[in-house]
C-alpha cells in the first residue's frame, strides 16, 4: 500500500520473515519521521537503495493505528497545497497528470 503525506511517500509491505510484522518504506527521512514519530529515533534506518531507503518493521497491529492517525488528521480541502517540497510537488503533480491521461485512456477504449 503506498500513502502519498504531506511530506513524501509512504509504502507499506508485510515483512518477508515474519507476517506480523510491516516494513514501513519511506521517500525521506521527514516522511518516516512523520508517520512514526515515537518509534523513528530507536529503530529507523536508511538502506543503500535507490527507491523508498528510510525503512522502520512494526507489528501490523502498531501500522493499522498510524494509518488510522493519518487519516483522522486530515484538515485540507486541497493536498497537493499541503506539499512544501517543490520536488516532491513536481513528482506528485506528474502523477496527477498520469491519472488524468489514463482516465482519458480508457474512457475512449470503451467508446
Amino acid at each position: 500500500m503506498w500513502l502519498l503525506t504531506s511530506s513524501g511517500i509512504i509504502s507499506i509491505v508485510q515483512h518477508r520473515e515474519n507476517p506480523n510484522l510491516m516494513v514501513v518504506r519511506a521517500s525521506s527521512e521527514k516522511a518516516l519521521r512523520e508517520f512514526v514519530p515515537y518509534a523513528y529515533s530507536r529503530t529507523a534506518k536508511r538502506k543503500p537503495v535507490k527507491r523508498l531507503p528510510w525503512r522502520i518493521s512494526l507489528p501490523r497491529q502498531t501500522v493499522r493505528v498510524l494509518v488510522h492517525a493519518q487519516f483522522n488528521a486530515v484538515a485540507y480541502d486541497n493536498f497537493p497545497n499541503t506539499i512544501r517540497d517543490d520536488q516532491y510537488h513536481n513528482v506528485f503533480m506528474e502523477l496527477y497528470r498520469m491519472t488524468d491521461a489514463l482516465k482519458a485512456e480508457r474512457k475512449e477504449s470503451v467508446a
